[in-house]
């Protein structure tokens, strides 16, 4: 047996056995036709989303050694659009999205 399944086998014991958890997710939400169909958009994306998730994490990022992997976050932002795409002093990166003043007619 591998140690990752090892490891689920014994975990999994308590993770089933918590029922819920703290959060403020509202189940009726999702009446909302806006917030329905941006879970329809997530939920298409999905597999996408997944494929990324695992580029990322394939960047070696060793604690204090995440240039690597935010530079190509950062790439990938400025490749989608954002403006004042820019890390801050630890590294974070972080991409600025103009909002709307919805006072301004």
């Amino acid at each position: 047996m591998h140690l990752q399944y090892g490891c689920l086998f014994l975990l999994a014991p308590a993770l089933c056995a918590q029922t819920s958890y703290p959060t403020r997710f509202q189940p009726s939400i999702v009446a909302d036709a806006r917030i329905a169909a941006a879970l329809r958009i997530i939920e298409d994306r999905q597999d996408g989303l997944i494929r990324d998730w695992i580029r990322l994490a394939e960047i070696p990022a060793s604690s204090g050694g995440e240039q690597a992997r935010a530079s190509y976050v950062r790439e990938q932002l400025a490749g989608m659009g954002f403006s004042a795409v820019r890390a801050d002093e630890v590294g974070n990166v972080i991409a600025e999205r103009p909002g709307i003043d919805p006072t301004d007619r």
